[in-house]
């Protein structure tokens, strides 16, 4: 059954318009989403989180990659004491 689904929803990307525009909708909802950890991180680490290019300074992965997955693990932590996880999930299994 995944197989096809998968099998399915790339025939729906691949082959027409309409499929790869509603991907590319989804891709830039996420990337909005997630945009928010790196304003939140760079509010309250400052320089840590992204240093200027000084001397091929890159930033430290504990304070930019990292906080996502914290941020995302909080997300779906508030969802789960809202009762929104558990009915995605039934309606899912179901």
């Amino acid at each position: 059954m995944g197989f096809c689904l998968h099998f399915l929803l790339a025939i729906l990307i691949l082959k027409w318009n309409w499929g790869a525009e509603r991907l590319l909708n989804v891709s830039n909802l996420v990337v909005w989403f997630l945009d928010h950890t790196n304003n939140g991180t760079a509010f309250v680490f400052g320089f840590i989180a992204a240093p200027p290019n000084i001397c091929g300074m890159a930033p430290v992965f504990l304070f930019s990659a990292l906080q996502v997955l914290i941020y995302f693990g909080a997300i779906v932590a508030v969802l789960y004491y809202w009762g929104v996880m558990q009915v995605k999930i039934h309606r899912y299994l179901s």
